[in-house]
């Protein structure tokens, strides 16, 4: 299988309700409204104190997971 592109992003995980058991476990990337998600780990710091400061929730088990996509299926746009 050819590998025509390689997606790198940021994924924030925690337990909602800060108890730490897996079928608990959300997986989140954005905050107020629909966004990508974070293309970098700074950016995913920032929502991550972003929904500390919204949620005030009592302990916060948030970590930052790096996820890379190989892609196999060609691309619609063209490049220049």
């Amino acid at each position: 299988m050819e590998i025509l592109g390689k997606v790198k992003f940021f994924v924030v995980s925690c337990s909602s309700d800060s108890r730490l058991d897996v079928r608990n476990l959300l997986v989140w990337g954005e905050m107020g409204q629909a966004r990508w998600l974070p293309e970098t780990e700074r950016e995913a710091g920032r929502r991550i104190r972003e929904c500390r400061r919204l949620m005030k929730c009592a302990e916060c088990d948030a970590q930052i997971h790096e996820v890379r996509v190989n892609r196999t299926k060609s691309t619609l746009l063209k490049q220049a």
